[in-house]
Parts: C-alpha cells; structure tokens; sequence
C-alpha cells in the first residue's frame, strides 16, 4: 500500500500534515504550549507517515531526503516521533533561555518567548536496542531548540515537493487567519526569523 494504490490516503495524510502545521504556528504565536505540543506531534505522525510511504515506494527517496536541506529535519523529527510515543515526551517546550542564564556549553541566548523543540540533552535516551545515532544526530543539529513550527514547515516543504506529481495535494498557501495578522503580528513571527513562504 502506498503512493500507487492509495493516492487517497497520502493526498489525505499531507492534508493532516498541512493543518498541523499551520495548527503549531497558530499555537506557537500564541504562546500556549500546550496547544502547540498538542499539534506538532500531530505533525510528526503525519511527516513520519508519509516518510515510511515514501521509503517503501522510491529507490532514490532516501538518499533524496538526506541530502536535501529541508528533507534532513525528517530524520530528527523521527527521533523525537519515537521519543513522544514510546516515552510520553512532551516534544516542545518554552524557550526560557537568556543572557542570566546560558545553556551548557557557553552559547548565550537570547529568549525568544515561543515554543522551541525539546533540547536534545532533555529527550529520554532511546532504549539501546531502539537506539539510531543518524536520528539521534538529525535531531540535535537540525530540530533541537528550533522555534516549534520551523522543522514541521521544513519537512512539509520537502513532502509536498516528493509529491507533488505524484498525487493531488492541497495548497500549504498561508491560512486566512494568518493573513488577517496585524503587521506587527507579522513583524514578529517573520523576525523570528519563520520560514520564508
């Protein structure tokens, strides 16, 4: 079963993946986390769906994937899909970071008050037979600490492109509600620095 058989269900699992999207951002912007917990792991069912579905059917998808700057986010947001499940993880958090208090390492920030994805050292460890460092690498450089919605959008960006000939899909287009945005609402969420739409 897959994109051949069920073009249905992959046009319906990217649409899932586009309202969770849009969900997390709403819910990030707004700053209740628990709402944009709620919806990016949402979001990591569907990326990790349609990831499986696309490993099974495409020889070159893989390497695809991984070469590709916004497809290398699947691998950690896979690692922390499995965290979420098998462990009940909480997979964002606030970004309470600042100049008064830096995080291990040295490296200062600056908080920027929306919800960020689970530092890396935070996550449970994986079992050692559920273990994969390749993951467990994606995640810490490519998913850890980022704004909530920025690798949901990444991955979503990569999916649509792998499916886009390949079944019919809906827009990823910015939703009413954020276009009715005051300037200054958009001021912020594109400041962050937000994807570039």
């Amino acid at each position: 079963m897959g994109i051949v058989d069920r073009p249905d269900a992959m046009s319906l699992a990217h649409q899932g993946l586009v309202g969770a999207a849009w969900r997390t951002l709403d819910a990030a912007r707004s700053m209740h986390l628990l709402s944009c917990a709620v919806a990016a792991t949402e979001a990591l069912h569907w990326i990790c769906a349609l990831d499986e579905q696309l490993q099974q059917e495409s020889s070159g998808y893989r390497n695809r994937r991984d070469r590709d700057a916004d497809g290398i986010v699947l691998l950690g947001l896979r690692h922390v899909r499995d965290r979420a499940m098998h462990q009940v993880v909480i997979c964002t958090a606030q970004d309470a970071r600042s100049f008064f208090n830096p995080a291990p390492g040295g490296l200062v920030h600056i908080a920027s008050s929306y919800p960020i994805w689970t530092p890396a050292e935070m996550l449970p460890r994986a079992e050692e037979r559920h273990r994969n460092e390749e993951r467990e690498k994606a995640y810490a450089n490519h998913v850890s600490e980022r704004k909530a919605w920025k690798p949901i959008f990444k991955a979503l960006d990569f999916l649509t492109r792998e499916l886009k000939d390949k079944v019919t899909l809906v827009s990823i287009e910015q939703p009413s509600w954020f276009q009715e945005l005051s300037d200054e609402e958009r001021l912020a969420i594109h400041q962050t620095p937000m994807l570039s739409m």
